[in-house]
């Protein structure tokens, strides 16, 4: 399997590369008494510096974590970031060793420290170890492991579990499986001991991209190719000791991925990208389902796509339920080869759509996550600008209205016929695959800095 991301990637293509590490949605609310504040603020170093997860806190702020250069410990080193309610920079450490160090989630445990899941070659390792960290809510390191295993691992998300310690999803080709490169989950204590860990997959590649909690367990999106010509979108559905419920596959004759799910009452919502039915470029990927994974089709505007009329790419990352009981959807898409716009899209309660605004900047942006925080929500993504990759974070009414320019947006839309059936998934216990080792992880302040683009109340 090849070595993914071993460096930094500079430049618009970053947009694409940075979320495959990126984690579901945890869309949770929190309810706190705050003013309806809106912001535009960037975040960043001296260089680049890379989003790979966001969350409302407990207080109604944010946390953030992702990877960058702009620190001095070697390569990429992790870093995580906290905000208040308004978008002010609380702290900002970075993690990590010599070598390369990158995060992919980032969880708020019910006693307020945070657990870091992520992967890293530094510390002796000949490949990509998981790398956890559990961190006190001012931001210091409470302890760091790894889990070395044969092969390349990469963590895709982290989430707290309702039966106590934490559960990582994400890929690995350590199991000499069939299939090369599988999907695992790992349970792990609040002392990141290693609980269980099983491996789920076809007779080729499968990939996690994201975890969300449910009421009675998991659900993991990725994608497969395991059981078609072309990489097809894969969700798989599981009770609290990692047995699959169900797992589902939703395809076209193309490359169709899931990059975030999100429960929603007894359903199921997923979105992603797609290059399958007809289209000539990447297009936003949206989908309902039951909560036995069918498909809500033929009616209520479902499945859709959405995308530029300049046959660009163009991706949803993030979705969350509204006030109203509709659906926010941001991500990217593309009027030119090198120009990508934040996009907001918003959707009726039955899919169809209502309207949609860009917002703008100086730089390339992608919002990469949304999430609801009393009656406003915030948008946080990466910002490419000449010379700097930044983190990106926007707060936005009901209606879409902020505090800097919008554009209206009239996207193409298109209701494609989604080919979907249930498969066949090998599962095999990997426990003792993964092996914990303790780590020493340096600790310093990531050197970050905060540029204010307009406020209001």
């Amino acid at each position: 399997m090849k070595k993914i991301f071993m460096k930094l990637i500079w430049g618009v293509i970053s947009l694409s590369i940075i979320y495959f590490f990126s984690s579901c949605n945890d869309a949770g609310v929190i309810n706190p008494v705050l003013k309806n504040s809106q912001w535009v603020r960037s975040y960043g170093g001296v260089n680049a510096d890379a989003l790979t997860f966001m969350d409302i806190t407990n207080d109604g702020g944010s946390i953030i974590t992702g990877y960058s250069i702009s620190s001095s410990f070697g390569d990429n080193d992790v870093y995580a970031m906290k905000l208040d309610d308004k978008g002010n920079l609380i702290w900002a450490n970075s993690f990590g060793s010599s070598a390369n160090d990158q995060s992919s989630g980032v969880t708020q445990a019910s006693d307020g420290y945070y657990i870091v899941a992520g992967q890293t070659n530094s510390f002796g390792a000949t490949g990509f170890d998981i790398y956890v960290l559990k961190i006190s809510p001012g931001g210091d390191v409470v302890w760091s492991v790894i889990y070395k295993a044969p092969n390349d691992d990469y963590a895709a998300g982290v989430i707290e579990s309702a039966e106590g310690g934490f559960v990582i999803t994400g890929y690995s080709n350590s199991f000499g499986s069939p299939g090369n490169t599988d999907i695992f989950l790992m349970k792990i204590t609040n002392d990141g001991d290693v609980q269980w860990a099983k491996s789920f997959g076809g007779i080729e590649n499968d990939y996690a991209t994201c975890i969300r909690k449910t009421s009675n367990g998991y659900i993991v999106g990725g994608y497969t190719f395991s059981y078609t010509s072309t990489n097809d979108a894969f969700i798989l559905n599981f009770n609290t000791n990692g047995t699959i419920i169900w797992s589902r596959i939703y395809s076209g004759f193309g490359d169709d991925r899931i990059l975030a799910v999100e429960p929603s009452g007894n359903d199921f919502l997923a979105v992603g990208y797609t290059q399958s039915f007809g289209l000539t470029s990447e297009d936003m990927f949206i989908l309902k389902m039951d909560n036995n994974g069918f498909l809500y089709s033929g009616t209520n505007g479902n499945p859709r796509t959405f995308g530029d009329s300049a046959l660009q790419s163009d991706r949803a990352y993030s979705i969350v339920p509204t006030t109203d009981g509709g659906f926010f959807i941001t991500g990217y898409v593309s009027s030119s080869p090198n120009s990508q716009h934040l996009v907001l899209l918003k959707l009726f309660g039955n899919m169809e759509y209502a309207w949609s605004k860009t917002y703008a900047s100086t730089g390339n942006d992608a919002g990469n996550f949304i999430r609801r925080k009393d009656a406003n929500y915030v948008i946080t993504g990466n910002t490419f600008a000449p010379g700097s990759n930044d983190i990106y974070s926007l707060s936005i009414k009901d209606d879409g209205a902020a505090c800097s320019a919008s554009t209206n947006f009239t996207p193409l839309g298109g209701n494609p016929q989604v080919i979907e059936g249930p498969v066949t998934v090998i599962v095999n216990d990997v426990t003792s695959v993964f092996q914990k080792t303790g780590v020493t992880s340096q600790t310093g302040g990531s050197g970050f800095s905060t540029v204010t683009n307009c406020t209001s109340e």
